[in-house]
């Protein structure tokens, strides 16, 4: 897993390789329910410790599966972000930018960056490249242009009208005779 001690981390003076396929289905479906896989992501990149900080380099690619937002077919979504952010033992001592992660029991764990970054990333919605053959019509219910929808609510609006009380019908003609 991308978890590792700030001690392991240090040692290394040249920068810590990280070189990894993780599987961030499970954590990304929590958060967005439209994720359907996003197995397979591959991270690499090095991390570098500085006094009480590591300065974190990644790569994340991979393939995520999401729905098509007209027919609900499989997408695959293509993951290429480049990561540079920062992790601090101690949040409270450092006044710097907001985009800074603070590390717990002075273990530095990748895996809420990557999500987090991942999430941000992930589109409101997809089309699958056959989208727009998709079918029109189906059983009870008809795909239909805004033009034409107005023009049926029109119609209902018109047919659903008052059309006034029946005893007093005789007194419509009235003016028309006067005339």
């Amino acid at each position: 897993m991308l978890k590792w001690s700030f001690l392991q981390i240090q040692k290394n003076r040249a920068g810590f390789p990280v070189e990894e396929v993780v599987d961030l289905t499970a954590i990304l479906h929590t958060k967005n329910k439209d994720v359907r896989s996003a197995n397979s992501i591959h991270v690499s990149g090095h991390l570098v410790a500085q006094r009480e900080q590591v300065m974190i380099s990644l790569k994340v690619t991979g393939v995520i599966i999401l729905p098509c937002a007209r027919t609900l077919v499989d997408v695959p979504y293509p993951l290429d972000l480049t990561l540079n952010e920062m992790m601090v033992k101690d949040l409270t001592e450092f006044t710097g930018s907001d985009d800074v992660y603070e590390m717990t029991d002075n273990q530095v764990d990748l895996m809420p960056i990557i999500e987090e970054c991942v999430l941000v990333d992930i589109p409101m919605q997809v089309y699958a490249t056959d989208a727009k053959k998709a079918s029109k019509a189906g059983k009870g219910w008809v795909v239909i242009g805004q033009e034409e929808y107005y023009n049926q609510e029109q119609q209902s609006e018109d047919a659903e009208a008052p059309k006034g009380d029946p005893r007093l019908a005789a007194l419509a003609d009235y003016f028309k005779k006067d005339e």
